[in-house]
């Protein structure tokens, strides 16, 4: 049970073991929950590429792809694609975005919405910005793709990007500074009146940067520091006008 334990300790040993079995027992009965460590922040599964349905991204589904956790799905108004998540690994020669994306969509609607949250899992980067895009059948024009960040409390927003043309990206949007996140991401898609296009492809993308704090700017010189600097200067000067 204890192994390279002398014997004269283990009654001591079994007397604190059964102290904290008795504690745990108060605690129990008073209605508080012990979690296993780790387990309230229990790592979500790796993400696929390409390999979701709707009925797969739910509010209960999340997983992991780099340092970044995708999770509380929601869609609005379309039933179809398949849809994935690629991370661009600046180690292979990428710039270091995350991207949700669907393929398939065939979707020829009025509109649809749909909803995510994305956090960073492991320290190191923050939100630097986001971009949206979509890609119709032989490039027809009618949609237009909104995607709006908002805090963790999916109501305050920071700001929004669009995307009117098929097959070309929205002009973006920067977090100034970075952002830590969470940020809940809302899409919003429209087709105008008296068009019919059909829409394919839909894609988001996170960059991020570094979460380094900026260098410190040096401060004033001490009284004593400062008067030491002088008296040297005025040595070296006269140094100088002597030689």
């Amino acid at each position: 049970m204890f192994p390279h334990t002398p014997m004269a300790l283990l009654p001591s040993i079994a007397a604190k073991s059964l102290s904290k079995a008795a504690a745990l027992s108060v605690i129990a009965a008073s209605g508080m929950i012990l979690a296993a460590p780790g387990a309230a922040n229990a790592a979500s599964a790796a993400c696929g590429s390409g390999t979701y349905t709707i009925s797969q991204l739910t509010a209960g589904f999340a997983c992991t792809i780099a340092d970044k956790e995708f999770s509380n799905f929601f869609f609005t108004g379309i039933t179809e694609g398949n849809y994935g998540f690629t991370y661009d690994d600046p180690l292979a020669g990428g710039n270091g975005d995350h991207t949700f994306s669907g393929q398939g969509l065939n979707y020829r609607g009025t509109g649809f919405t749909y909803n995510y949250t994305v956090k960073i899992v492991k320290p190191g980067m923050n939100f630097a910005g986001f971009n949206t895009g979509f890609s119709t059948s032989l490039n027809a024009p009618g949609f237009k793709k909104v995607l709006s960040a908002y805090e963790a409390d999916g109501t305050t927003l920071i700001g929004s990007t669009e995307a009117s043309a098929s097959s070309a990206n929205g002009t973006g949007y920067s977090f100034v500074p970075s952002n830590p996140g969470p940020i809940v991401f809302k899409n919003v898609v429209t087709r105008a009146a008296g068009t019919n296009p059909r829409m394919d492809i839909i894609s988001d993308s996170v960059s991020q940067s570094p979460n380094t704090p900026p260098p410190k700017v040096p401060g004033p010189l001490p009284l004593l520091g400062a008067g030491a600097a002088f008296g040297m200067s005025r040595k070296l000067r006269r140094r100088i006008s002597l030689a």
